[in-house]
């Protein structure tokens, strides 16, 4: 029996000594409330702090193209809420950056760094709700995390700051992703947000693959000749021109004819039945009647509405 005890014991301390394996973790430190002058014509400012909370470095380039989302409770005339990219080119464990805010800092914990460099941008234009309290809900995506919240955004005419309140989020595991399939030929297709005409209620930086997203869009590069749109809830197995067909052609195949626009426009339906279905992309370029090149695939995971 005690040799037992000592082997579990020796395991354990195994264990413990053991290196962790590598993982990308952030948590964002957001704003819970904020107050916007009803005098003003429009502000821009600093968001949220962006927070490296796992092992390995963060690459800000990718944080830039970070997939996200932020819907607005009422019309106004401009909104935008994204994340942009200023200063250092990565974010070390233990660092923070963001907006310079004191509401925002006191979230920062014991051993935390902080960067005062940009990681996020919100504008906002009149005309907007004077006199009412509405709310902005938000969500970033960045290497299979993601991290949501919600924010009131007080009108008033007497405002006596502009951060009212903090909150610290932890990033968990996404359930919106974008994967880029390559196929071998030289077309590309990404993701992009499309503004809506003004007033809107949806950013137009709303790239993220989620039921009720009017902005969501496609970037097609074919070297502008009509293309084919393609979209199966099936991946593909077959060749053309020897390259990758990533669509597949079930029952369930679509396709959408265009004559060379570089922005596709694809607004995701509100239908909670979408939640959860993988949806394979691929663009055909097309001349003289014939295929001339395939862009990459994509395959898209939709996620729930944050």
């Amino acid at each position: 029996m005690r040799t037992l005890t000592l082997f579990a014991a020796a395991l354990a301390l195994l264990a413990a000594s053991r290196p962790s394996s590598a993982q990308l973790d952030f948590d964002v430190i957001s704003f819970g409330k904020i107050q916007v002058d009803d005098a003003t014509l429009g502000l821009g400012s600093g968001w949220l702090i962006l927070v490296n909370t796992g092992t390995v470095p963060i690459s800000l380039t990718d944080w830039q193209k970070a997939l996200h989302y932020a819907r607005f409770s009422a019309p106004v005339a401009g909104f935008e809420l994204k994340p942009v990219f200023a200063g250092p080119t990565t974010l070390l464990p233990g660092q923070a950056l963001g907006a310079f805010d004191g509401v925002l800092l006191d979230q920062l914990r014991l051993g935390e760094t902080f960067v005062n460099a940009a990681a996020t941008q919100f504008n906002l234009s009149a005309p907007w709700p004077n006199g009412t309290t509405q709310t902005l809900r938000w969500s970033f995506v960045l290497a299979g995390r993601q991290v949501s919240g919600v924010t009131e955004v007080e009108f008033t005419s007497t405002p006596t700051t502009f951060g009212v309140s903090g909150v610290r989020t932890a990033s968990v595991p996404t359930t919106a992703s974008v994967t880029s399939l390559p196929s071998g030929c030289t077309g590309q297709l990404s993701v992009r947000p499309q503004a809506l005409a003004s007033p809107f209620r949806v950013a137009p930086s709303s790239d993220l693959p989620v039921i009720g997203n009017p902005c969501f869009a496609l970037d097609v590069r074919v070297n502008n000749v009509p293309y084919v749109l393609g979209m199966d809830f099936a991946p593909g197995t077959t060749t053309v021109l020897g390259c990758e067909v990533k669509v597949g052609l079930s029952p369930a195949f679509q396709r959408i004819a265009s004559p060379g626009a570089i922005v596709q426009r694809l607004p995701i339906p509100n239908d909670l039945a979408l939640v959860g279905q993988h949806v394979w992309l691929q663009a055909a370029g097309m001349s003289r009647g014939g295929v001339t090149t395939l862009t990459n695939g994509l395959e898209l995971v939709i996620g729930a509405r944050p």
